[in-house]
């Protein structure tokens, strides 16, 4: 969508070069993005031993959501809750930035058919036990009692051409990084993905 974009401005009369230079600096954002994906599962199903730093999750939902704008614009609600001085956690930035982006992409699709309102919150919040929880709440079509039990296996999915590996991959990834990935339903309607990791 970006190419088509900077190739429209370049042919415009007078070209548009501002929107173009937008246009391509979100093609090098998001090739970078896919190279960090990449590089993180690679690491995910390898031997070597992962390098962890202190991880604001506040910086890791906003830049993810920085990074899906071009994605999500026009299509739905976007807000975020984030708590103030959250503590950071210990993890790969990398890493943690997929299980957000998997979540994500997981809401979006979830109200795909919606006719209504279509509203995604990205949340962050302290919980006990000196933990950190990220959560990512939409208004879809929720998540059966059935479906909860399967939803993070591998290659267990509810649409038509997915693989069935985003949220598998996604709790692999949280609980290598000693949290915990869990779903509960949305009021009125919709599901609530929240991810809670200790705090450093």
């Amino acid at each position: 969508m970006n190419s088509e974009t900077a190739l429209m401005c370049l042919k415009a009369t007078p070209p548009k070069i501002d929107d173009c230079a937008e246009a391509l600096e979100s093609i090098v954002e998001s090739t970078m993005h896919a190279k960090t994906i990449l590089s993180n599962l690679r690491a995910l199903f390898g031997k070597a031993n992962l390098t962890k730093e202190r991880v604001d999750l506040n910086r890791v939902s906003l830049e993810v959501l920085k990074t899906l704008r071009p994605e999500l614009r026009n299509r739905l609600d976007i807000k975020t809750e984030l708590a103030s001085e959250l503590p950071l956690v210990l993890g790969h930035k990398g890493q943690l930035q997929e299980v957000v982006t998997n979540l994500i992409h997981n809401a979006v699709d979830a109200m795909n058919s919606e006719v209504g309102p279509r509203a995604l919150i990205v949340r962050t919040e302290r919980v006990a036990n000196n933990k950190i929880a990220i959560a990512v709440e939409d208004t879809g079509r929720g998540v059966s009692p059935q479906d909860a039990e399967t939803i993070f296996d591998a290659f267990v999915t509810t649409k038509p051409s997915g693989m069935g590996l985003g949220l598998a991959i996604s709790k692999m990834i949280v609980e290598r990084h000693e949290g915990t990935l869990s779903v509960s339903s949305a009021i009125p309607h919709g599901a609530i993905f929240r991810v809670t990791l200790p705090a450093a």
